[in-house]
Parts: C-alpha cells; sequence; structure tokens
C-alpha cells in the first residue's frame, strides 16, 4: 500500500506538527538549513577531491598527441626514418622504460611487447620503440602504414 504525502498545516505560531525546528515544519527552514549545510560540506569534499586527483595525474598540457609528445621530448634520428611514413627518435634508455615514461603522459588505445620491441596504438598514430644501437629507436607512424609493417608483432593485439 502506498502512503500519500500530504502538507501539514503550519501553525498559527509558525511551527510544524513536530515543533518550530521539526522535520516536518512545513516552512521548511530546519530542513532546508540541515541539507543547505550538507550540499556545502559535501560540495567542499567534492572539490577537494577533484583538486587531488587533478594534482597527482600527469596531464599533457601541451601536447597534442603522442607523436607531439614524443617529438618534443626525444632528439630526431633522419636517418633511421622508414621513408615518409615513420619518423624516428632516440632514447639512451632501453625500450620498456621509454614506453613507460610515454604510457605516463599518453595511455594507448592498445599496446604489446615482445623481444624486439613495445608496440602502443593510438587512435591516430603508433609509437612503436625498438632496441637501437645504443638505448632505443622510437618510430612515430600513422596507424593505416605501421599495422601491415608490424603485423607479425601485433596481430591479435591492435585492431586493423
Amino acid at each position: 500500500m502506498r502512503k500519500r504525502w500530504r502538507a501539514v498545516p503550519e501553525r498559527s505560531d509558525g511551527a510544524g506538527a513536530d515543533g518550530p525546528e521539526g522535520p516536518t515544519d512545513s516552512g521548511g527552514r530546519a530542513a532546508r538549513r540541515t541539507l543547505r549545510g550538507r550540499g556545502l560540506a559535501g560540495g567542499a569534499v567534492l572539490f577537494l577531491v577533484v583538486g587531488l586527483v587533478l594534482a597527482v595525474l600527469p596531464l599533457p598540457v601541451n601536447d597534442l598527441s603522442p607523436g607531439d609528445y614524443v617529438a618534443k621530448s626525444y632528439p630526431r634520428s633522419p636517418a633511421d626514418d622508414i621513408g615518409g611514413d615513420a619518423v624516428a627518435y632516440t632514447s639512451p634508455l632501453p625500450p620498456t622504460d621509454v614506453a613507460a615514461t610515454i604510457t605516463k603522459f599518453w595511455l594507448p588505445g592498445r599496446g604489446c611487447a615482445d623481444a624486439e620491441g613495445v608496440y602502443l596504438r593510438y587512435a591516430e598514430d603508433t609509437v612503436v620503440i625498438r632496441r637501437g644501437r645504443q638505448g632505443s629507436l622510437i618510430l612515430v607512424e600513422k596507424s593505416a602504414t605501421a599495422y601491415p609493417r608490424y603485423v607479425k608483432h601485433v596481430a591479435g593485439y591492435w585492431d586493423r
């Protein structure tokens, strides 16, 4: 059986059925005061939590894409470019360390690794980090040309 809500008539002294500050006060003064206080406290807590999350998360502020981040963070190696498809960069760090640094700022949609390197796929770009002469060779390439090139490494991990 459902109960119907009905307003409690206001008394002549301004108090509701439970007294001047009771929960059924028809003016709702006490109830409004309580909710307003809880709302402000809840809002302050939410504001604090969001602020802390934003302060802790590393957010790429000026980089428009993972490729832009790599271009800004690592030295170019034009001799290692693959035609007009892949732009090469180098790092003295091993591939897994370079991948950890990049994924700290840009989480890939898909990624995999094998003995030859780390393969990160983003919406537009791919970042392939392979063992280099002294550290790592980082190749930034469009997904359309990277998939056929690295299919034996990424089949089953990347979508075509």
